[in-house]
């Protein structure tokens, strides 16, 4: 190859990189070998620049650091000063971005002693950005300030669009927002206009991150999807991209999710070499396990150690600043953990108030203080106002949301220690009322219902407040704001998005296959693969259901008039007539209940919860085991036993001190573990009328929605027996023609909904736990998931699910319900009879038609449902587990508006 010839070749990889860097990576590779048979140092040196650069855009910065090095020894066995230059420049990029930035500075030092010109002011803009890395920020800004300068004098677009991601990158590290936005924003702009895809994706995903710390998690969670696309679309590395993710669904408490989202980062990071932002991904791996402490075992001494980890991570980078938020991290689980919070020395955590208070770190500073106060309190130290006084002062100004809240609970706990128990209501009221606000213009169910886990702490602290008044109504109040309130704000019905109808139809054509490919087995090759493909296919349509809410300003402002306050305890009174509510409260591992009867409340304390959980579990449990020992009679006698001992214990720690709701039909408001009760199985409820609400503010307004007289829809799915006749048997008693296979497809049963009087759905449901919005009912060409519910423009007036487990809910945050039956509520149904146990799809035709026949003849759900369980009780061991499985959910005393066909 001749020298003009190589010289074009290696300019066009060079080109390539960023539009193509596996071409580019491979030309560069082919040049590199031919400058080296050729006896060209300085063609080598070029061509495994070019290689270098080119690995490090497809994220193999390793390799690429390995090409680099190989480019500064041509330039120097070239003896071309300039050349050498710029081969370590480049390294200098490649040793910073794998966390080494003692080196990285050491090369860039030598770098900018070799060039002139444009190259030692991009050198410079460069040399700003290993010292951000080294924890050097003021002399990064001053670097950065007078390059930008230069730069812009010399029109050199390129060299602009590097300084201004990199500065407003980091800038997001030091939560200055405002000057990180606006040099974001410029990056994308020049880089749409020089026409670089690339670079304008990287400021874009860096524009989602800065979104999510704002608290716009939907619309920081689109650009995050948008950038995603066209990162992987060039084979380009996504790991800092997915952590960004990670923080975004943190900042939301979908817990799950972020854990999963910061693994897969965390393995991109670790593949790339990014040894910084994999150590940034697993702190906020630590934060995420630090807040499922309150409900997972282990996650506390989980979240310590990571923190811990990510800690010693940061210290060998020189990374002081996280260091110290690491540090924080792993004290906040310490104290958590009953185990070691007496290992946490209060000079520790206000060493990390002090560092964050001198660096402005708003969040930590807060949480530090929160913590101080904790840990001084612990040790009987009198600093814990102090620290509560300067966490309250961050409650005003601009700051995200839940910052603000937090602010309030600091107050409220401030006022609470210096005797003012009015005062510290007002300010955990303005709290919730801050963290309402933000969660009303969240566009969907799911991020409304997880961002409730911010409001915990105050609900927590109001109900202590109200416990130890000794005021039931106080209590009443405080626990009815602790509940299932997004049932009641139902976001504005979104345009049809094309792209998301796509996208659920190739998801229903997924399970439909899932389904298949289970006859071949749980472990088989392909299910596994379907596993991974409906997997992907749920996290695209979150996405995209997330981002579709319907217009900005007037969707705010409906959702905003719909912010919801509890119920007067004088309308539930005035609404229950002679029944009786019962609503269970859990404060600091203890059992409450209060009553409302005959327009008088009651406050009881029912003891440790711990014994309670043991005897719910273990209905589920007898009721597989009778319907598995049916045909012995001795095993089905056993399991019967079984059942009725944790009914009769049940009942005795639940109901029997309740006395004054004795022989009255019940509403009642569970909480935690009790929210799958099967209540038929207590004896004082056999054959009495109960329905269950996920609040009681719930209740009201679901016994207040206006009837539907539109003709009942029935329909049946398929690969469940006995499914088309059941239907048919349940149409028949309303006169109308029952759907069944294979004409019950999503389009025919969802036209139907809307207006029907009652809905029977008798299909195969499936609770997903991991990702509640895609528990489905099967239908025959596919689920039919909450998503699709939520799409409607109303559902029907009574609806039963005679499908198993589609009564039972996901609580992601406290008391706040996801599910088939949450999801009904929050449509428009006013009740819905389902079950809340495992039961056989196959084994639920009598119980159905008994029950419809008590609809047709005008009793209540709640009516209906007791008569046919108290009949079917008698009937042998599996119509009685059956049966014992359902509950009804929602206002449960409103009879059906319909009559016999």
């Amino acid at each position: 190859m001749t020298g003009l010839s190589a010289a074009s070749a290696l300019d066009e990889a060079h080109r390539l990189v960023e539009t193509d860097p596996g071409e580019a990576l491979s030309r560069a590779v082919a040049l590199v070998e031919a400058a080296r048979t050729a006896r060209r140092p300085a063609d080598r040196s070029r061509a495994a620049r070019v290689a270098g650069l080119a690995s490090f855009h497809l994220g193999r910065v390793d390799e690429a650091a390995t090409h680099l090095r190989a480019a500064v020894r041509a330039a120097r066995a070239a003896r071309d000063v300039a050349l050498e230059g710029l081969a370590r420049m480049s390294l200098a990029g490649a040793l910073s971005f794998q966390g080494r930035a003692s080196a990285a500075l050491r090369e860039m030092e030598q770098a900018l002693t070799r060039l002139e010109g444009p190259d030692r002011l991009t050198a410079t803009a460069q040399h700003g950005m290993i010292l951000w890395n080294c924890g050097r920020f003021d002399e990064a800004l001053a670097q950065y300030a007078t390059a930008l300068v230069d730069l812009r004098q010399a029109q050199d677009h390129a060299g602009v669009l590097t300084v201004l991601l990199n500065r407003g990158a980091g800038l997001l590290d030091r939560l200055d927002l405002v000057t990180a936005e606006r040099d974001l924003l410029e990056a994308a702009d020049l880089a749409g206009t020089v026409g670089d895809d690339l670079v304008a994706a990287y400021a874009r995903a860096n524009l989602g991150y800065l979104y999510a710390l704002q608290g716009d998690v939907p619309r920081a969670l689109e650009v995050l999807g948008a950038a995603e696309h066209r990162l992987r679309a060039a084979s380009s590395h996504v790991g800092e991209l997915l952590s960004m993710r990670a923080d975004a669904l943190l900042a939301v408490r979908l817990l799950r999710e972020a854990r999963e989202v910061g693994l897969e980062a965390l393995e991109a990071l670790t593949q790339e070499g990014n040894r910084s932002s994999a150590a940034l991904t697993r702190l906020t791996g630590a934060q995420v396990a630090a807040i499922d402490g309150r409900t997972r075992p282990g996650a506390l001494a989980e979240a310590a150690t990571h923190a811990r980890r990510a800690g010693r991570e940061f210290r060998r980078l020189g990374r002081s600043d996280q260091v110290t938020l690491a540090r924080l991290v792993e004290l906040q689980a310490l104290a958590k953990d009953p185990a070691t919070a007496g290992s946490v020395r209060l000079r520790d955590v206000t060493r990390v108030v002090d560092v964050a208070r001198a660096a402005g770190w708003w969040g930590p500073l807060l949480d530090a203080h929160l913590l101080a106060h904790d840990v001084a309190a612990a040790q009987r130290h009198r600093s814990g106002p102090d620290h509560l006084r300067a966490a309250s002062r961050l409650r005003h100004g601009r700051r995200p949301a839940d910052l603000r809240a937090r602010a309030w609970y600091a107050a409220a706990l401030l006022r609470r220690t210096a005797g003012n128990p009015a005062g510290a209501e007002r300010a955990a009221l303005r709290g919730l009322e801050v963290l309402d606000e933000f969660r009303a213009v969240l566009p969907a169910t799911d991020l409304r219902a997880h961002a409730a886990a911010h409001r915990g702490d105050l609900c927590d602290l109001g109900v202590g407040m109200a416990l130890d008044s000794a005021d039931a109504r106080r209590v009443l109040r405080w626990a009815e704001r602790s509940r299932a309130t997004h049932v009641l704000t139902r976001p504005v019905t979104p345009p049809r998005d094309p792209v998301l109808a796509e996208r659920m139809a190739t998801l229903r054509r997924a399970v439909m296959d899932l389904y298949d490919a289970r006859n071949e087995g749980a472990a088989s090759v392909r299910g596994e693969r379907l596993r991974t493909r409906v997997t992907r296919l749920e996290r695209e349509i979150r996405d995209l259901a997330r981002r579709s809410g319907g217009a900005g300003t007037e969707r705010t402002a409906r959702l905003r008039e719909s912010l919801v306050r509890p119920a007067a305890p004088a309308d539930l009174a005035a609404a229950l007539g002679e029944r009786a509510l019962v609503e269970y409260v859990v404060h600091d591992g203890a059992l409450h209940a209060v009553t409302l009867v005959d327009r008088r409340c009651r406050l009881h304390h029912l003891g440790d919860l711990d014994r309670v959980a043991g005897l719910v579990e273990r209905v589920p449990f007898a009721v597989q085991r009778m319907i598995r020992a049916a045909r012995s009679p001795g095993g089905a006698a056993a399991a019967q036993t079984l059942l009725a001992d944790a009914g009769r214990r049940l009942d005795a720690l639940l109901l029997e001190p309740l006395r004054e709701t004795a022989g009255r039909d019940l509403v009642v408001v569970p909480t935690g573990v009790l929210q799958a009760t099967a209540w038929s199985v207590l004896p004082s409820c056999h054959g009495r009328p109960v329905t269950v609400a996920p609040s009681a503010t719930v209740w009201l307004a679901a016994s207040g929605r206006p009837t539907s007289h539109g003709p009942a829809v029935v329909a049946a799915g398929p690969r469940l027996a006995n499914a088309a006749q059941e239907a048919r048997a349940v149409a028949d008693l309303y006169g109308v023609d029952a759907v069944v296979d294979p004409d019950a497809t999503v389009a025919a049963v969802s036209a139907a909904l809307p207006g029907a009087s009652v809905a029977h759905l008798a299909t195969h449901g499936r609770l997903s736990a991991d990702n509640p919005l895609f528990s489905h009912l099967l239908l025959s060409d596919g689920p039919l998931v909450v998503y699709d519910l939520e799409r409607l423009e109303s559902l029907p007036h009574t609806v039963v699910l005679a499908a198993c487990d589609s009564g039972r809910h996901v609580a992601p945050a406290g008391d706040e319900l996801l599910g088939l039956g949450a999801a009904f509520l929050a449509g428009g149904t006013a009740q819905v009879v389902a079950s809340v146990v495992p039961v056989p799809d196959a084994e639920t035709a009598t119980l159905m038609s008994a029950l419809h026949e008590g609809l047709v003849a005008g009793l209540p759900p709640a009516g209906a449902l007791a008569r046919a369980q108290a009949w079917l009780a008698g009937a042998g061991p599996v119509a009685a587990a059956t049966a014992a499985g359902f509950v009804c959910v929602g206002a449960g005393y409103v009879p059906v508006p319909v009559t016999a066909g």
